[in-house]
């Protein structure tokens, strides 16, 4: 039953091994009346009925506590901005048939999509009263945010080319990574391990950088490099407390994503006195996770609104919005 076929079908399908063909986008929006199973407004907005066993009493109850919940959280705010944003963006890609090809605009174009997906679960699990898994996520926004300012930093150099090319390349690389991973220790086919190499050695060749750290085609060791290079590279001071803010709480996202003991302990939404293990959901403690991704989400929107000529002025002043009120719940004396 557990043969290699089966092994790798597995890694292929867990991987989305695939090699991506030129051809048109195609975008499917959340919102397109074709796309969604349920409309994602109406889920926040409605609520979920948690528990159909309970009495109707103890349901009045909890969907008292949800809809205050929300309201205090301003979701409904947020997945409107979301919601239109992906709505405008799906319109867009669909009425200009743009074609996939290794540009700067296509990576625009995922990191997008993606960033509209992780907001709506970061949504989800707030609105289900969990802020650490909320954190976590949000953390992968701030990554987004800080990719999208290095290309913007370099996008008037002569050879901005090349990290876009490189950028497009690291994904042939990682995915042979992944084929190699599994020839090796799942199939424990050295001959086939051996081949992916010498894919993997071919593909290096034709890169502009060298190394082989995650963030080898930006030319950086690490993901640090790039951070320290976009809090450089504006001279305002303000600006740079404000991206070394929002790095502070993607630290604290790592801490409540990966093993380690104080991950294990921290709990955003308990009181500062409590020793121990609770479980329940929050009501509180959502600021930190909706302040990082309302903001990194806030900047990947511009980017792409300018790049592709969207008018983005109202969700910017909504986002600036929520970001002064999260901020206030976060920080009262600011």
């Amino acid at each position: 039953m557990y043969g290699q076929e089966y092994y790798l079908v597995i890694c292929q399908k867990l991987s989305q091994l695939v090699r991506i063909e030129i051809g048109y986008i195609e975008y499917v929006g959340s919102c397109s009346a074709t796309s969604h199973f349920f409309d994602f407004s109406i889920l926040i907005k409605e609520m979920i009925d948690i528990s159909s066993i309970l009495k109707e009493r103890k349901n009045m109850e909890i969907n008292s506590q949800n809809s205050e919940h929300i309201k205090k959280w301003r979701l409904i705010d947020l997945v409107n901005v979301v919601d239109e944003f992906d709505d405008c963006l799906y319109k867009k890609i669909s009425e200009a048939g743009v074609k996939y090809a290794h540009d700067y605009r296509n990576i625009l174009f995922f990191m997008t999509g993606k960033s509209i997906v992780t907001m709506k679960e970061i949504m989800c699990l707030i609105q289900c009263g969990y802020p650490d898994g909320a954190l976590s996520l949000a953390r992968n926004l701030y990554e987004q945010f800080i990719l999208s300012s290095f290309f913007e930093i370099h996008k008037k150099d002569e050879d901005f080319q090349e990290y876009v090319d490189d950028f497009w390349l690291d994904y042939e690389i990682q995915r042979n990574k992944i084929l190699k991973y599994a020839a090796e220790f799942v199939q424990m086919d050295l001959e086939e391990k051996n081949r992916i190499e010498q894919d993997i050695a071919k593909l290096r060749t034709a890169a502009h950088h060298t190394g082989k750290q995650d963030y080898w085609w930006a030319g950086k060791k690490s993901f640090k490099e790039v951070v320290d290079e976009v809090i450089s590279s504006q001279p305002d001071v303000a600006y740079k407390k404000h991206v070394a803010m929002n790095h502070l709480i993607y630290k604290r996202a790592c801490m409540a994503l990966h093993v380690s003991s104080a991950g294990n302990m921290l709990r955003l939404g308990n009181e500062p006195e409590f020793v121990g293990i609770d479980n329940r959901q929050h009501q509180n403690g959502h600021e930190a996770p909706l302040l990082l991704a309302t903001q990194s989400f806030l900047f990947v929107l511009s980017i792409v609104c300018d790049e592709f000529e969207i008018d983005a002025h109202n969700w910017r002043e909504r986002l600036l919005d929520l970001l002064n009120y999260y901020t206030g719940i976060l920080n009262p004396n600011c």
